[in-house]
């Protein structure tokens, strides 16, 4: 439920309107707002004439937008014509935050959230956040059906990490946490395993290059899914021992000790299981307890675990 004693109104160049070109993007001008850590926020957009044919959204955000006709207010009734389980045009929520821990996840749909539970912000990165009571802010970059080499949803790893994950402003430190979609699509398992090798540690030198602190993620089980075979399975343990064992990394989160069912490590949990590839909101919050142990076992907040 939306207070409407909270709203602000945001403005660009002092302007209540702006046009989007194709292909481009705008922010607005800061706005005083008091945000409490973990505080959920809604955004209103009023198209006017015309709405966008093609219009950015986030597919994956298990998340309800509510559509209305008209001209949306505070105080106005809000009947909505159409409720779709996707983000629409926002791209970023930026926070002044001085002097605060930032962490940008590197992902794909795992840490985007499928198996998640619709509109109750429970992905592994949701839950971290809130282990750390809101003291670290926990950016996911992830995007469902992503890759880190080549082919996928969206641009590979190799060709957004500068953008998506250099690009935030205030980071202190990243987490790279995928593969599993190269590893599983792959036809010369060898070469992918030392590809997503190179990948990693292109992405550790850039991320060292500015300051940051570098955290790795295992990548988890396929041993129920259709990217399953011998060779398949052997191209993820080579990837994770060098994960684990490379000293590349200030901290690992070893995802695949935290999802494995113990009868069978190559399979995920059946506690954990949503549908052999993604975890359920149960291994969600066991991967989100587990990253936060690894990045700030000092700001834990045990209650939460």
């Amino acid at each position: 439920k939306i207070n409407p004693r909270t709203v602000r109104y945001l403005k660009f160049d002092g302007k209540e309107s702006v046009t989007i070109e194709p292909h481009g993007s705008v922010y607005s001008d800061a706005v005083k707002y008091d945000l409490k850590p973990l505080q959920l926020l809604s955004i209103t957009i009023n198209y006017g004439d015309k709405t966008p044919e093609h219009a950015t959204s986030h597919r994956g955000s298990r998340t309800t937008s509510y559509i209305m006709e008209g001209l949306s207010k505070p105080k106005k009734e809000f009947v909505p014509a159409e409720k779709l389980e996707h983000w629409y045009n926002i791209c970023a929520l930026e926070v002044m935050a001085d002097g605060k821990e930032c962490i940008a996840v590197l992902g794909n749909s795992i840490t985007d959230g499928r198996g998640t539970t619709t509109d109750k912000q429970n992905r592994w990165t949701d839950v971290c956040a809130e282990a750390l009571n809101g003291e670290v802010a926990v950016l996911n970059l992830g995007i469902g059906a992503n890759c880190v080499l080549r082919g996928g949803i969206s641009e590979p790893a190799v060709k957004r990490f500068d953008r998506d994950i250099m690009g935030q402003n205030g980071l202190t430190g990243i987490v790279i946490y995928e593969g599993i979609n190269d590893i599983g699509g792959s036809r010369h398992a060898e070469k992918t395993a030392a590809e997503l090798i190179e990948a990693y540690t292109s992405f550790i030198e850039k991320a060292r290059s500015k300051g940051l602190k570098v955290y790795g993620g295992t990548i988890s089980q396929i041993g129920n899914t259709d990217y399953w075979s011998y060779f398949h399975e052997a191209t993820r343990q080579a990837v994770n021992e060098w994960i684990r064992t490379c000293g590349k990394f200030d901290g690992v989160i070893d995802f695949d000790a935290v999802l494995a069912d113990p009868a069978n490590p190559s399979r995920l949990n059946p506690d954990y299981n949503f549908d052999g590839l993604h975890p359920n909101a149960a291994g969600y919050k066991a991967m989100g307890n587990a990253a936060a142990e690894v990045l700030f076992p000092e700001k834990l907040d045990k209650t939460k675990l």
